[in-house]
């Protein structure tokens, strides 16, 4: 019975832990997702930008047209990095959630183990006092 009962105590700090990992997780994804959110917006602004500046073929435009091909070059390379940042969030994720299954799964079993097992109860017995013979 002790051995179920420490089991369930480790048992439910795993999960608790994994929970805590979780939510940290899902709050680092959608950081990741709104700022993609954000870049996605800003690359669409810089392309049209950038379009523009084509069109118009205007020399004295032509410092705008080469900051905004460096601009548009770093935010490229943040939406990859922020691309590979979120599937290797997801796939974290999905591992923890796999995990906080297993452990569920796990407590149950042994949760049941213990409901099943009989439960004895010792009683002490009562002493009698010894009658003392006053007289």
């Amino acid at each position: 019975m002790k051995e179920h009962l420490s089991r369930i105590k480790e048992l439910r700090d795993k999960i608790l832990y994994i929970e805590m990992e979780i939510e940290v997780t899902q709050c680092d994804l959608i950081s990741v997702i709104d700022d993609l959110i954000y870049l996605s917006a800003l690359k669409n602004d810089l392309e049209y930008n950038i379009q523009l500046h084509k069109r118009k073929n205007i020399i004295s435009v032509a410092s705008e047209y080469k900051k905004s091909i460096l601009q548009l070059d770093r935010v490229n390379e943040k939406i990859l990095s922020l691309n590979s940042l979120k599937s290797k969030l997801n796939y974290k994720l999905d591992k923890r959630l796999e995990s906080r299954e297993y452990y569920n799964e796990e407590f149950d079993k042994v949760y049941k183990q213990i409901e099943e097992e009989p439960v004895i109860l010792m009683f002490k017995k009562k002493k009698k006092k010894k009658k003392t013979n006053e007289k």
